[in-house]
């Protein structure tokens, strides 16, 4: 089972390997129409003619495929499939190079076949370079273009055409290791790069996280300004509350002195006062004479 790590880096590699094949089917089919041209007097023109328009109707087909893989949009690509099917044509190009390459080598003399070998081994040197990304889109386009032209070789009987087939068989095995030093290199690097975006991603989200937590604080700290403003206005309140009831309950509300309940409380204070100090306490009764007719004027 794949990660999640994995799955990208995968599709990241299908990615560049396809964003970068129009330019190398491009660059194949220049090769092509250069070949067409440079063997069209040396060989069969009807046999070459086929070739390239068959090579040709397979560039259009890869073309618009690549194409509209690359114009949609990323979450929607289906990786898998279009790696598949650009490793088959990958294939069937490989086979039209081998195809041309053991025509022409059956068919030209010694010193031509030099340039048919050339242009075998700058196809495998030039997919080096555009498929190393993928070893199976490289292998895909290298064993089926070199390797029938090297078998091919190797069963000649003339021994200078077999050692011919050697060379391109170590010039293939040299190629595969680069492409596979290469393809190293290039997968650490895209590794770095997805890595940093899972890196941003993840920072972006703990930078979303952070600031939503920010907010709920400062929403907390002012529900809470507001609750402390509340407590302390109903604090004020309780407190004159508190002080008009102990007015109420210690003062006359007739003549506005203190009444019994002050003096009980009054006493009971001093009292104690003269007994932690050893002083006296003295208390004067009197009495007003006429207050009936106060109370008879101002009520009782």
């Amino acid at each position: 089972m794949l990660t999640k790590i994995e799955i990208g880096l995968y599709q990241r590699k299908v990615d560049v390997l396809l964003d970068q094949a129009p330019v190398a089917t491009s660059a194949g089919t220049i090769a092509a129409f250069i070949c067409t041209l440079m063997f069209w007097q040396l060989a069969d023109q009807t046999f070459i003619a086929c070739w390239f328009l068959a090579y040709l109707t397979l560039f259009l087909l890869r073309y618009v495929r690549i194409s509209r893989f690359n114009s949609t949009e990323l979450d929607s690509r289906n990786h898998r499939k279009a790696l598949q099917i650009h490793l088959a044509f990958s294939v069937i190009v490989g086979l039209l190079w081998s195809t041309i390459g053991i025509y022409l080598l059956s068919t030209l003399p010694l010193n031509d076949s030099v340039l048919v070998l050339l242009m075998i081994g700058g196809m495998v040197a030039g997919v080096v370079a555009t498929n190393c990304v993928i070893l199976s889109a490289y292998f895909a386009v290298c064993l089926p273009t070199a390797l029938p032209v090297i078998i091919y070789l190797l069963l000649d009987p003339t021994p200078r055409t077999g050692l011919t087939g050697l060379v391109l068989g170590i010039f293939l095995v040299f190629m595969s290791f680069s492409a596979y030093r290469l393809n190293k290199l290039v997968v650490k690097s895209l590794s770095f790069q997805f890595d940093n975006l899972q890196l941003l991603g993840e920072l972006e989200k703990e930078k979303t996280h952070v600031t939503r937590l920010y907010n709920d604080l400062e929403s907390y700290l002012a529900r809470r300004k507001k609750t402390e403003e509340q407590l302390k206005i109903e604090k004020e309140k309780a407190e004159q509350l508190a002080q008009s009831l102990f007015a109420i309950s210690t003062l006359d509300g007739l003549t506005g002195i203190p009444n019994r309940r002050h003096f009980d409380s009054a006493i009971a204070k001093e009292w104690n006062r003269a007994s932690r100090t050893g002083t006296p306490v003295s208390l004067i009764m009197c009495d007003i004479d006429y207050f009936k007719a106060y109370n008879d004027n101002y009520g009782h």
